[in-house]
C-alpha cells in the first residue's frame, strides 16, 4: 500500500505542476480549480482503491461487484461535478469558453487517473500475496 500511495502523491504533485505550468505559459488558459483538480482526482481514486482492496482481502469473491460498483459511483460523481460546473457557467460567452477548458481538463486529468487506477489494481490482483 505503501508503494501505491508513493506513486499516486507523485502523479498528484506531477498534476498540480502541469495545472501552474500552464498558469505560467499562458495565463487566458487558466482557470483558479485546475491546481485543486489533481488533489480530488488522488482522493476518489485513493478512496476508491483502498475500499476495493479492503473488500478483496476480506471476501476475495466480492471483487468484481465492489470494483464495478465502486467505479460506476465515482464516474457519476465526476459526472455530476462536470454536469453542475458547466450549468453554472453558461451565462456568457467568457465563462462558456472556460467551462469548455474545464471539461477537456477534467477529461484529461480522468482519463490519466483511470488508466492509473487500472494498472495498479491490476499490479496488485497478479502478485503473490507477500505483504
Amino acid at each position: 500500500m505503501k508503494k501505491y500511495l508513493m506513486h499516486l502523491l507523485v502523479l498528484t504533485l506531477v498534476g498540480v505542476l502541469v495545472a501552474f505550468v500552464m498558469m505560467w505559459l499562458n495565463a487566458n488558459l487558466y482557470i483558479w480549480l485546475m491546481p485543486l483538480i489533481a488533489p480530488f482526482f488522488a482522493l476518489v481514486t485513493g478512496g476508491t482503491h483502498f475500499l476495493i482492496i479492503n473488500g478483496m482481502n476480506r471476501d476475495p469473491r466480492s471483487f468484481v461487484k465492489r470494483f464495478l460498483g465502486l467505479s460506476v459511483g465515482s464516474m457519476m460523481v465526476h459526472l455530476l461535478i462536470l454536469i453542475g460546473y458547466t450549468l453554472t457557467h453558461m451565462h456568457n460567452v467568457d465563462e462558456v469558453a472556460t467551462a469548455k477548458r474545464f471539461v477537456l481538463l477534467y477529461a484529461a486529468y480522468f482519463f490519466v487517473y483511470l488508466v492509473f487506477e487500472t494498472i495498479e489494481l491490476i499490479r496488485f490482483v497478479r502478485k503473490p500475496k507477500q505483504e
